[in-house]
């Protein structure tokens, strides 16, 4: 069965796109307590999944008993928020057709209700450990996409082939959801939905808190795209930054319970080892604490780099040279306008939008082998200063 999802290609159609073979892999000593279905959706603008379980709900609760049929949980239980009314009615109405032992749970509207912790936190009354995973406390989590996938294939032998997507945005035409092939360029999408009406669009892949910046529509719809958001200058801005005043509102709004004022000083110091030790890998990277900040910080890209680079460090993985617990040479990066992308991507940071507008991490020190000796203040050869790039620079690696 695990063998059958992985040739299908299959993976968590919620928006991470991780292989749904490696979630489903239970080691020996593991067991599920209770099988979960997000469909909670909670970021705005994005209703794919809720379009999933409107018009697919006899093939999510098909897909439903599949993954039930090998993990043999004792519970099963699908997950919506309250605000989708239509949705609940349709989904129990079918449980009470197939007769299945299926429970659909109202759940209350917040954000950022859909993330796999929040949501065993309200259906279980547990909270996941520092560092663990769902099925540590015998939660498996599976989107509602997922669970159609499983069932399409399955039962017609199709494997993940297409997606539905939420094409929505002030600056858009026509806002709809749209079935789409896996590949299909973004501009055809978006042409399909009646094109762009704003002149200086932004474009987000994903939700307005958790999605990513994509400067054009060039690319192709991938297995994690849930939506495509355009947007104009009106909702998507770039803040001005000012010093954190400790007011602590980042650290009440935190659903993990970490303190974002904290990490984010010691990010700015470039001490990813300490940021370690005050938990930032429990970070879901959810926006929060960027989204209430009044001073503009960007405190949830900040993050993102400092876990890429700790993950460097895991077990298993080849350290980049010059690693950052080389007393010698350390990381220290600040926050760019959206001109700073291509710097950010090639430094592990890339582009997240948590405060409604979006933000690129550009590295400020450290010297790195690059492969134009010429670029960024014509240092020796095969070493370069970030301190000394232009934002529009290119940099070779």
């Amino acid at each position: 069965m695990i063998r059958a999802i992985q040739m299908a290609g299959i993976v968590g159609m919620g928006g991470a796109a991780f292989p749904a073979h490696v979630k489903f892999s239970l080691k020996p000593d593991q067991s599920v307590r209770i099988l979960m279905l997000n469909g909670c959706e909670c970021e705005p603008f994005l209703t794919c999944d809720h379009r999933v379980m409107l018009e697919q709900a006899e093939a999510l609760l098909d897909g439903t008993m599949i993954l039930a049929g090998f993990l043999h949980p004792e519970r099963i239980a699908i997950a919506v928020e309250a605000n989708k009314a239509d949705a609940i009615r349709v989904l129990r109405q079918e449980v009470d057709r197939q007769g299945i032992p299926v429970e659909v749970i109202p759940l209350e509207v917040k954000y950022p209700q859909g993330a796999e912790k929040m949501m065993i936190s309200a259906i279980l009354g547990e909270e996941v450990p520092s560092g663990k995973l769902p099925i540590d406390v015998g939660a498996m989590v599976s989107n509602v996409g997922t669970a159609v996938a499983v069932s399409d294939y399955f039962r017609t032998g199709k494997p993940l082939m297409e997606r539905v997507v939420t094409v929505s945005g002030t600056a858009l035409a026509r806002p709809t959801n749209v079935l789409v092939p896996i590949g299909t360029p973004m501009q055809e999408v978006v042409d399909f939905c009646g094109g762009i009406t704003h002149p200086e669009p932004r474009i987000l892949l994903g939700g307005p808190m958790m999605g990513m910046v994509q400067k054009n529509l060039d690319v192709p719809i991938m297995k994690g795209t849930s939506g495509i958001l355009v947007l104009t200058d009106r909702e998507v801005v770039d803040p001005v930054t000012y010093s954190c005043i400790r007011c602590s509102r980042c650290v009440d709004a935190c659903p993990v319970f970490l303190n974002p004022a904290r990490l984010g000083l010691l990010a700015r110091k470039g001490l990813w080892l300490e940021m370690d030790e005050q938990h930032v890998m429990d970070c879901f990277e959810c926006g929060s604490c960027s989204f209430i900040c009044p001073s503009g910080i960007p405190l949830v890209q900040s993050f993102r780099v400092a876990k890429g680079l700790l993950r460097e460090k895991r077990p298993g993985n080849k350290p980049p040279p010059d690693s950052f617990d080389d007393e010698n040479h350390y990381f220290q990066f600040t926050v760019s306008s959206l001109r700073s992308q291509h710097a950010a991507d090639h430094v592990g940071g890339g582009d997240h939008p948590g405060a409604g507008g979006a933000h690129g991490i550009l590295g400020v020190r450290e010297q790195w082998p690059v492969d134009d000796p010429g670029l960024c203040g014509g240092l020796p050869a095969g070493r370069m200063d970030l301190s000394a790039c232009d934002p529009q620079d290119p940099i070779a690696w």
